[in-house]
């Protein structure tokens, strides 16, 4: 996009008329599956959007209504056979629009634009986790938000700064993620990659992109870039798909390879396969947007039948996202909400014990929606450590992997 207002205009002009107006994106959609009105559907906001970058529309509340909404999964852009870059449409026309969000979603924003914010946010919710906070009389506002913390306490890897692999977890979802990370780094270390944890690193800047801040959200990403770079980081390895995209679009230019987690373990098994064991149990596997708009999906599949007796419970009919859309689920709990509640419905009746989700964030929203059901919401990599190296216990793998250094 061009950097002033008329030039970023004619740019949104030339990517909104890409759009042939099929309406092949509108069963992926899942604002368009809650709302069924057309200013929710992905061919409906690209309209918007030129209307509105040529002149004919005002940047009205009902046009900047249908914008919010968008959950921006990208499960359209997908889908699209005219291949329409609907993520630079929507960042772009956010970025020219006047900013909008509820308070708990410009305060995610805030708290992960400065490392000493994020550094004390994290150190917050690894306290609430362990003191179980969850559990604790709160406003039913709070309860439904905190809902989601990891039922057992967290460990955190600690730094092995001569190591050139790094493990990113994210940045608000890194406390969340840490038994995910502490998983991952053991199966990479028995597979001979030993990593460093990267989960005080800073934020890559999506949540700001998302936004539409791009002032912000590029401070962020040279920031984490920089740091790569200044300890020596040849290969990072996402453990949440959330931020691959993002991270992938940070190290184009750059002489550091990325990985996803699920495809590092497959390289890994397969050229040095482990044995897994355990009693039969019956997992959904839910691939989050990102996984599915930025990585691909079948790996953790793939991955997952290599345990034997287990059952992989396929879900038909469900929503293409659960709601959680990074901070969106906090500036729209209604819309959010409907779709968790159709997916928990969907998981329930399954009778599956496990829901396997590779993204921290949404996770979290998951776990909040299903919480009490007696189904583990957890990081796929858990099942696979737990499945070849025993139950973990997260403080003792954290020491081991000390004393490896």
């Amino acid at each position: 996009m061009g950097d002033g207002g008329a030039d970023a205009k004619r740019d949104l002009l030339a990517a909104a008329d890409r759009c042939v107006a099929c309406g092949l994106c509108l069963p992926h959609c899942p604002s368009y599956r809650v709302a069924r009105v057309e200013g929710e559907s992905p061919r409906g906001r690209i309209s918007l959007i030129r209307g509105w970058a040529a002149g004919t529309l005002a940047a009205d509340t009902a046009l900047q209504t249908h914008l919010d909404q968008c959950l921006g999964c990208l499960n359209c852009q997908t889908a699209c056979p005219a291949e329409v870059d609907y993520q630079a449409l929507l960042t772009g026309v956010r970025a020219q629009l006047p900013p909008t969000g509820h308070g708990a979603s410009r305060m995610a924003r805030w708290v992960v634009a400065e490392r000493w914010r994020l550094w004390l946010a994290n150190g917050l919710l690894r306290l609430a986790t362990r003191f179980g906070a969850a559990n604790w009389p709160w406003p039913a506002a709070w309860r439904a938000r905190l809902a989601g913390l990891p039922e057992r306490p967290p460990a955190r890897l600690r730094p092995a700064p001569e190591r050139s692999s790094w493990l990113f977890g994210g940045c608000l979802s890194a406390p969340l993620d840490d038994a995910a990370r502490v998983a991952a780094a053991q199966l990479l270390a028995r597979l001979g990659q030993p990593v460093h944890d990267a989960a005080d690193s800073g934020c890559c800047g999506l949540l700001a992109q998302m936004a539409g801040d791009g002032t912000t959200a590029t401070r962020l990403g040279e920031s984490l870039v920089e740091r790569l770079h200044d300890h020596g980081v040849d290969q990072l390895i996402s453990v949440s798909s959330g931020c691959h995209g993002r991270l992938r679009e940070l190290l184009r230019a750059e002489r550091i390879e990325l990985t996803d987690l699920a495809s590092a373990l497959d390289k890994g098994l397969t050229s040095k396969p482990m044995a897994f064991a355990g009693p039969a149990v019956h997992v959904v596997m839910y691939e989050p947007c990102s996984q599915r708009a930025h990585i691909g999906g079948g790996t953790w599949s793939r991955l997952l039948q290599r345990i034997p007796g287990l059952s992989l419970v396929r879900l038909d009919q469900v929503p293409t996202c659960c709601g959680a859309a990074g901070a969106h689920h906090l500036q729209h709990p209604a819309q959010s909400g409907a779709l968790r509640d159709e997916l928990v419905a969907a998981v329930k009746a399954s009778e599956a014990q496990w829901l396997l989700v590779s993204n921290g964030g949404c996770a979290q929203y998951l776990r909040a929606g299903l919480r009490g059901s007696g189904v583990r919401v957890a990081h796929p990599v858990e099942l696979l450590a737990e499945r070849a190296l025993g139950p973990l216990d997260p403080n003792r793998a954290a020491q081991r992997l000390r004393d490896r250094r």
